[in-house]
């Protein structure tokens, strides 16, 4: 019984000991988090990868959980990390990819925009004219019509 009541004091002690240990270490990142340059510059990293990621397959957004399994991170995690580092949420900052792509397909293809629509990942017309116009403040034609009188202009 002597012996089970020294094993249950030092168990105590180890894990106050632990608990210490943690907070100091706890403190020590909150009031110089530049003593632990890894975790910003590592979080930095898998943003970049994940706008890469989002920039080159615009034609369909990822799940978080996918995204999540990806990066070894939780959903949850990644979701709020992505938003404090851009600005923007990964929904978000998609659709904005997807908008410059359609912006790049009108001036520099002949494709229909209902062949762009389909490229980008848009459900319909109505939608990728949505977004288009809320971000660049014309309709998909409208901005084709505009570049292309432009380069006539251009020409003369």
């Amino acid at each position: 019984s002597a012996v089970l009541d020294n094993d249950f004091k030092l168990c105590f002690i180890v894990t106050d000991l632990d608990l210490d240990i943690s907070a100091a270490l706890l403190l020590l990142y909150r009031e110089s988090p530049t003593f632990f340059p890894r975790t910003e510059s590592k979080r930095a990293d898998t943003v970049q990868r994940i706008k890469y990621r989002l920039e080159t397959e615009v034609g369909e957004l990822p799940s978080l959980s996918s995204l999540g399994q990806e990066f070894h991170l939780s959903p949850y995690y990644l979701a709020h990390m992505f938003k404090d580092m851009t600005g923007y949420s990964i929904k978000n900052y998609h659709l904005l990819c997807r908008v410059a792509a359609t912006r790049e397909l009108l001036e520099t293809t002949d494709l229909s925009i209902t062949d762009i629509c389909a490229h980008v990942g848009f459900a319909d017309m109505s939608s990728l004219a949505r977004y288009f116009k809320r971000e660049i403040g014309c309709t998909p034609s409208q901005y084709r019509k505009r570049m292309l009188d432009q380069s006539k202009e251009d020409l003369i």
